[in-house]
């Protein structure tokens, strides 16, 4: 099975071949492809700083540029993206962090809040996507693995 930073490097040769293109349309905000690859690699670098590489990583974020960004970044480290609902009820995202057993979560503030985040999960929260501070983010070697993406849908555990 090839490994995920595939995608990564997707987006890393459409950000040189079409910089100034748009890549993500969200609302009224338009992001190009070389925003997004400074974005993704902002991120991916605050990933590493946490312990994400090669690990589960979970996403609270709704669809968005946030989301986006993040799936982007946790296959820029080689780690196992898992995208869930904001809108799945509380017992069912604890759940899915006890199955995932994730290093790193994304939330926003409320969702961490609203379902009681931090009494469930002891690794790091990433509540807002860090910004790029200059410093160059430089992907792992690529791995050969058995997953890059975990999909839990509402009851899919018999919970």
């Amino acid at each position: 099975m090839t490994n995920n930073s595939g995608l990564y490097c997707l987006l890393q040769e459409n950000a040189r071949r079409n910089p100034r293109k748009t890549a993500i349309i969200c609302d009224e905000m338009r992001v190009t492809y070389e925003e997004l690859l400074l974005k993704v690699n902002a991120c991916a670098l605050g990933l590493i700083n946490a312990g994400a590489e090669n690990n589960a990583v979970i996403i609270l974020f709704p669809n968005g540029i946030e989301f986006v960004v993040s799936v982007f970044a946790v296959f820029a480290v080689n780690g196992i993206a898992v995208p869930l609902n904001p809108k799945f009820k509380e017992s069912e995202i604890h759940q899915y962090i006890a199955l995932a057993e994730p290093k790193v979560l994304f939330a926003d503030e409320e969702t961490v809040r609203q379902m009681n985040l931090e009494d469930v999960f002891s690794g790091k929260i990433i509540r807002q996507l860090p910004e790029y501070d200059g410093n160059a983010f430089h992907p792992p070697a690529p791995m050969d693995k058995a997953a890059s993406l975990y999909m839990f849908s509402s009851g899919s555990t018999g919970a």
